[in-house]
């Protein structure tokens, strides 16, 4: 899909060469940017999330979702998420506020939107405005602005005329309110899950860790909230996982300095001082600490798998 958008930019600029004092002000071009159109082949799909959304039949702007409140529902809700080149992307549909429509967002209109937020410069009325070939152009965030613009065109594509932005792999997560439970699906953004957190193909598990959760508590079933699914297409795109961990016990060497007082009949020489200090080492303070670099040994007898 090929667009000319418009975007905005800021400069900072002399009136003339004759000033001194620089002044702002909010410039304007086009620029022609493309979205890669994918096919089947290329897009295929990774994942499908069901959870609960105040869901707008066919709203397509804020009017309608403005005129459906009364006809929102409450209710599950599916998106497919697809994969392209290791990386995935999430349908776009039409939104307002916490509502989502059943019809798809207008790639065309919802990429103005996104870009037009994105490049918007509040820049006060000088008192010098800019004059073109006259003002002297000091700084410019025209190409910042170009290559922010397409560092986040990158993130969309289009596959059957419906707009994708790229997302985090999808995982349940449970919230505890009291002795209750609540699963939801989040996009976690790393590999590594929390304790609390479950990966899509994990959904046994969770149900089973809630159902020890339910008899433990002796809880009613409505007081474990669970209805959400993530539908797994492509195992290799399931990239999350639960690290083991391995508790260790490490030796090693440290040094720190102290001072002992000698007895007063003492009248030896530095070897018998230091013979003194030896046989009293347990009445010498303990100083601060001093790691000895590189003294570590492993105690392989005291390790064990969490």
């Amino acid at each position: 899909m090929n667009l000319a958008i418009n975007y905005n930019y800021k400069i900072q600029y002399l009136p003339t060469s004759r000033h001194k004092k620089t002044r702002e002000a909010c410039m304007e071009e086009v620029m022609d940017v493309m979205i890669p159109e994918l096919t089947e082949e290329e897009f295929p799909l990774a994942f499908e999330v069901t959870k609960m959304e105040s869901v707008y039949p066919g709203a397509k702007d804020y009017r309608d979702f403005e005129r459906q409140r009364e006809e929102s529902e409450y209710r599950l809700f599916t998106q497919q998420i697809r994969k392209y080149q290791g990386k995935l992307y999430k349908e776009v549909f039409a939104t307002y506020g916490v509502g989502i429509s059943t019809l798809h967002a207008c790639p065309e209109e919802y990429i103005r939107h996104v870009l037009r937020k994105k490049t918007y410069r509040y820049v006060p009325e000088q008192d010098f405005p800019y004059k073109k070939d006259v003002s002297v152009i000091v700084s410019s965030e025209k190409k910042d602005m170009e290559t922010s613009l397409e560092n986040t065109l990158q993130k969309y594509k289009i596959f059957n005329g419906i707009l994708w932005k790229l997302c985090a792999e999808p995982c349940y997560e449970v919230s505890y309110s009291g002795p209750g439970a609540y699963v939801d699906i989040v996009y976690s953004s790393t590999e590594k899950l929390q304790t609390f957190q479950y990966a899509s193909n994990e959904r046994e598990k969770l149900l089973d860790d809630l159902k020890a959760h339910q008899e433990k508590y002796n809880l009613k079933q409505e007081e474990i909230c669970f209805s959400c699914c993530i539908r797994n297409f492509d195992d290799a795109a399931a990239q999350h996982y639960h690290p083991q961990t391995l508790v260790v016990s490490i030796f090693c060497q440290a040094m720190y300095n102290a001072s002992v007082e000698l007895p007063k009949d003492f009248s030896g020489n530095l070897e018998d001082a230091i013979d003194y200090a030896d046989d009293h080492l347990r009445d010498i303070p303990l100083g601060s600490l001093q790691y000895v670099p590189d003294s570590d040994d492993l105690d392989r007898d005291s390790c064990y798998l969490v």
